[in-house]
């Protein structure tokens, strides 16, 4: 009897001695607290804003033409150099979908016939700074446009045609860059001057 008594008294003491206490239950929120928010990740801009602006604009004629014009002879001719910052990633499909000559007041007085060409000026070296606007915009040749904008800055000169016969001075150019969103680009800038056509 004392055997098993001794046997019952070594069992209990080694069942009760070093198990963990059970974790208190979770206390429902007080009423009138705000549970707790995890921060997500702050939003990703999308559609960075571009921004451009007109550096040289120039419009003048081809010099001597045959009398009588043939249908569709081109005689008049702008030319506008532009720079656009982009600082999102980059973008492309950008086209042209308007340009023009307009006076002080807004209103177009030449809108563009077709491009003659549209290239990229950035990797144009830099020119000498003893050159008038004319030389350093209109001399260098430039690649070709692929509609593709990069993230930085890009320099592009646009010369495309326009009907003949202007019958007031110009004040500014206008350009639209469509492929870039909603909304067209639109750059404008005052008039440098034209050149001779003969």
């Amino acid at each position: 009897m004392r055997t098993l008594l001794r046997l019952s008294l070594v069992l209990l003491s080694a069942c009760s001695g070093s198990a963990a206490p059970a974790p208190a239950p979770a206390s429902p929120p007080a009423p009138n607290e705000a549970p707790a928010v995890v921060a997500a990740d702050p939003p990703t801009a999308i559609g960075a804003t571009l921004a451009g602006r007109s550096l040289f604009c120039a419009y003048g004629g081809v010099g001597v033409v045959p009398d009588p014009l043939p249908p569709g002879y081109e005689t008049m001719f702008v030319s506008m150099v532009v720079e656009i910052d982009n600082p999102g990633p980059p973008i492309t499909g950008v086209t042209v979908v308007a340009a023009s000559l307009r006076d002080a007041s807004g209103a177009t007085l030449a809108p563009l016939l077709r491009v003659d060409h549209f290239v990229d000026l950035s990797g144009a070296l830099a020119p000498d700074p003893t050159w008038g606007s004319f030389a350093v915009y209109l001399n260098p040749e430039g690649t070709p446009f692929s509609g593709a904008l990069p993230t930085g800055r890009t320099r592009l000169r646009l010369r495309y045609s326009i009907s003949p016969g202007l019958t007031a001075y110009p004040d500014h150019c206008r350009l639209e860059l469509g492929g870039i969103g909603a909304a067209p680009l639109v750059i404008e800038g005052g008039l440098d001057g034209s050149w001779p056509t003969s």
